[in-house]
């Protein structure tokens, strides 16, 4: 099996849960986004699957959400791209959400005063099959 490379996020708005829709989730790097789609055999028919976040040494379950996008410029037919976004969420997932804002306490403070996080970063590591190690960098 091929671990995934590390990818980081700085947390913000949405993946504390504080935006418009509560997202509690936030979008997966380009770089990493089809050695994922293929690690968890992501596709038409499945477009999400559940993986483990392990923080501090416990379990926490999340899911990896695949989403596809049109973007189309109505006069420029050439300007059409068709792709997909991989999300990493937790919104459903009380135990999870509640562990993600007390790990990235700090953060959450910076964001909860107005401010844009561009200090404390979420570090994820592929341990695994369907694991990532969340931590800080």
């Amino acid at each position: 099996m091929t671990l995934i490379p590390v990818f980081t996020n700085a947390p913000n708005k949405s993946f504390f849960g504080l935006d418009k829709g509560e997202s509690h989730s936030f979008t997966i790097p380009t770089k990493v986004k089809y050695q994922i789609i293929d690690l968890l055999n992501l596709g038409e028919g499945q477009l999400q699957h559940r993986v483990t976040l392990l923080i501090e040494g416990r379990e926490y379950p999340a899911e990896i959400r695949m989403g596809r996008i049109l973007n189309i410029r109505p006069h420029r037919v050439s300007d059409r791209k068709i792709g997909c976004v991989l999300k990493l969420q937790w919104a459903k997932f009380p135990s999870t959400r509640e562990q993600i804002n007390n790990f990235f306490l700090q953060a959450k403070s910076i964001v909860l005063d107005g401010e844009k996080n561009i200090d404390h970063h979420a570090k994820f590591t592929h341990i695994g099959e369907e694991q990532f190690e969340v931590s800080l960098v």
